[in-house]
This record gives structure tokens, C-alpha cells and sequence, in this order.
């Protein structure tokens, strides 16, 4: 797929988690703490909530509410265009078919708000790791679709540095 001779190579492609990614990959120990979709207060959106927080940070405050919706409706028919892949579920055949419509042979992929519920220096240690190990193995599951095309990305979470280790040893 080289234009004009060159490979084209995204170095920041990121995915769009699927709202059941924790709950399929997440260890079973931790499964009921499990982040989810949950439809913001005050508001027509969703975000991410876990131990009771609503990620991004802030998403839920309802001065920010009406920007959510209003952003929504200004852009909804701007992002029609995501419609199949988003009943795709953004899958990695949804990814190659985009990246085919841009000339892109090979991505490298990261997290999106995924890595805000991670990065919440309030979790559990233990839970977070589990947390980016869930992610971790959902994103190499995801490109082992195409190998030599999709690449992954870790998420590490700091909050013990040991378990990072642990986890980028993996």
C-alpha cells in the first residue's frame, strides 16, 4: 500500500476501548470493581465510572454537562462517519479499514480514556495493575488480528513499581 514508493507509518494511532473491555479481560478477583460506561448526571453522554469516579476527570461535573451535549451536537454529524466501525465495535478489522482509506500500512496503537481510569493515583495498587493488565492483553489480542500491521502499546500503572516491572517484563 506504499504511496509513491514509501510506507506510511502512524507512530500515534489510538483505539476506542469497548464498553465490556474490563469486564471480559479484567481478573475475576476484581471484576465487580470493573470500570463501565455510565451515563453522565445532568447530561445525554457517557463516561467511564469506577470506585465511583467518573473519568475523564471532571466529565461529570454539571457546569461541564451542557458543553458535553453541546460539543456532542456540534460535532455528531462531523463523526457520522465512525458509525460502522462504532457498530464494529472499533474493532481491529474497523482500524485496517480506516487506516486503508488514509494509505496507512503499519500504526502503532495506545490507550484513549482507558488510561484516564489508570491513572488515578486513588486506586488500589493492586487493583490499577489489574487493571492495565485487562488493557494489555485486550490491545495485543486486538492486534495479533494483523500483526504486521496494528502494533501495541503497554499501560503501566505506577502505583507500585514493582508490578510495573512486573507488568513490562510481560
Amino acid at each position: 500500500m506504499a504511496k509513491q514508493g514509501f510506507r506510511i507509518i502512524d507512530s500515534d494511532m489510538h483505539v476506542i476501548e469497548p464498553h465490556d473491555l474490563w469486564l471480559e479481560y479484567l481478573e475475576p478477583r476484581h471484576r465487580e470493581r470493573a470500570p463501565q460506561l455510565a451515563p453522565i448526571p445532568g447530561g445525554s453522554t457517557f463516561a467511564w465510572r469506577c470506585e465511583g469516579r467518573f473519568y475523564p476527570a471532571f466529565s461529570d461535573d454539571p457546569r461541564r454537562a451542557p458543553l458535553n451535549r453541546a460539543r456532542y451536537d456540534q460535532r455528531h454529524e462531523k463523526f457520522r462517519r465512525f458509525d460502522e466501525a462504532m457498530a464494529q465495535r472499533f474493532d481491529a478489522k474497523s482500524q485496517l479499514d480506516a487506516m486503508d482509506v488514509e494509505g496507512i500500512d503499519v500504526a502503532v496503537t495506545f490507550r484513549t480514556i482507558g488510561s484516564h481510569v489508570i491513572a488515578d493515583d486513588a486506586l488500589d495498587p493492586e487493583f490499577a495493575a489489574s487493571l492495565c493488565r485487562a488493557f494489555n492483553r485486550w490491545l495485543a489480542d486486538r492486534a495479533r488480528e494483523a500483526p504486521e500491521r496494528i502494533k501495541a502499546t503497554a499501560v503501566l500503572a505506577l502505583h507500585d513499581v514493582a508490578l510495573a516491572v512486573q507488568e513490562a517484563e510481560f
